[in-house]
């Protein structure tokens, strides 16, 4: 029997973790070539800070639901994916440390900024290994998160999903305030479903 308090946040919390969900991906959809290395540091902590309120929030949006396995399903796979964008943002900071003018491991090295240039290079394609395959499994997470999300709905009653409507236009705008686009997203923005 579900409580009153585990039902109640319900439609707030699948807002949010639609919201920050699909700004993560909005946001991943920025081409790197487009932005400087600091801006790509500053977007991937945008896309990190993102998944993880998506995590946060499907996580909590499981108390009192009959969908529990999917949705325990969706947050592993945040889980991958947040640790996919920590290694993204490791390679770029690696990468940016490296390139400054003065760092510390090639001062320790005792080496130039030149040579320490190729290691910078590396950072910078595993970056973009890493980004390939997070783009190759978020394609295929498409169709089994949109199933997921109109699933999670249309779970709701009506008012619940009036809630929903309200709570996801809300989180959207704030999102898309606080985690703002260095460059311009070539996607459509996300509407609730329903």
């Amino acid at each position: 029997m579900q409580t009153f308090q585990e039902t109640t946040n319900r439609p707030v919390h699948l807002a949010r973790r639609d919201v920050f969900f699909t700004r993560a991906l909005e946001l991943l959809c920025i081409p790197f070539h487009q932005i400087d290395l600091q801006q790509r540091l500053r977007n991937v902590n945008s896309v990190l800070a993102c998944l993880r309120m998506s995590r946060r929030h499907a996580f909590f949006a499981l108390e009192g639901t009959e969908l529990r396995r999917r949705e325990d399903e969706f947050i592993h796979f945040l889980d991958l994916k947040i640790e996919n964008v920590e290694s993204l943002a490791a390679m770029l900071q690696h990468q940016a440390h490296l390139e400054e003018e003065t760092n510390v491991l090639s001062s320790f090295l005792g080496i130039t900024r030149e040579q320490s240039q190729v290691p910078a290079f590396h950072y910078q394609r595993r970056a973009e290994d890493i980004l390939q395959g997070l783009w190759h499994l978020l394609s295929q997470a498409q169709s089994p998160y949109q199933l997921l999300r109109k699933d999670g709905i249309e779970s709701l009653s009506e008012q619940e999903r009036e809630r929903y409507e309200r709570a996801f236009r809300h989180f959207q705008k704030e999102a898309q305030e606080k985690y703002r686009s260095p460059a311009p997203i070539p996607v459509p923005k996300a509407q609730p479903a329903g």
